[in-house]
């Protein structure tokens, strides 16, 4: 997943695929390879995949409860007995982290990815911040060349992150307003639906089974009876 592929959440048989930012990484039901983790500018996202994902309830950062939405989404998406599990009486729909500790293991990863990426965004917001601000307030007080060219750079920043921020929005939209695609990002959900396929499957031969027997006996009281 190189830099110059798009921006993507693709949805696989036994795998999510995560092409965000600097995020690009291969999550299943119960391991994350993180493609680039060489890198410096995953060393503080792998930190945090670790802790919250060995600590299902603990909060994100101030970020974190923007996507409530995408949580309560994915969390209909699972079966009931997983939302019902891990002995969690009295916790709302409102409570994003309780509800993150009872998302199976995949959509928490994938929610620290989204995570993170906001979390990204949001440095780079307020660091856009404290440099426009003060290049307004002193193009308004001076017209000169030094500050309109401080300004153009700035436009410019803006432009970029906004493109940015526009991609990863798209992304995430996709799912969200696609019930199918949201149930398909819950791969232990499906897992579970495919095991019980199977065993539906497996019990079919052994319905014929049982019922072979029954089958001999009426053929044999048949020729018994016949003269």
């Amino acid at each position: 997943m190189a830099t110059t592929y798009p921006s993507a959440i693709l949805c696989r048989d036994k795998s999510i695929v995560v092409n965000l930012e600097h995020i690009k990484a291969i999550i299943t039901t119960d391991s994350v390879l993180v493609v680039n983790h060489e890198e410096d500018s995953t060393t503080k996202f792998i930190a945090e995949l670790k802790q919250r994902l060995a600590h299902p309830g603990l909060a994100g950062s101030k970020s974190f409860a923007s996507m409530g939405d995408l949580q309560r989404a994915a969390a209909a998406a699972a079966p009931p007995m997983m939302l019902a599990g891990n002995g969690a009486p009295g916790v709302m729909p409102g409570n994003i982290t309780g509800l993150s500790a009872m998302l199976p293991f995949e959509l928490r990863a994938l929610e620290v990815c989204l995570d993170e990426v906001a979390s990204e965004f949001d440095m780079l917001t307020t660091e856009l911040e404290a440099s426009a601000y003060p290049a307004l307030d002193a193009l308004a007080t001076k017209v000169t060349s030094p500050h309109l060219e401080c300004v153009r750079r700035i436009k410019n920043r803006l432009v970029r992150l906004t493109t940015r921020v526009q991609t990863v929005r798209e992304v995430v939209e996709k799912f969200l307003d696609d019930d199918e695609d949201m149930h398909d990002l819950n791969l232990t959900a499906n897992l579970e639906r495919e095991r019980e396929r199977q065993a539906l499957d497996l019990d079919l031969p052994l319905g014929g089974a049982e019922a072979g027997p029954y089958a001999a006996s009426a053929a044999d009281s048949s020729s018994q009876q016949d003269p």
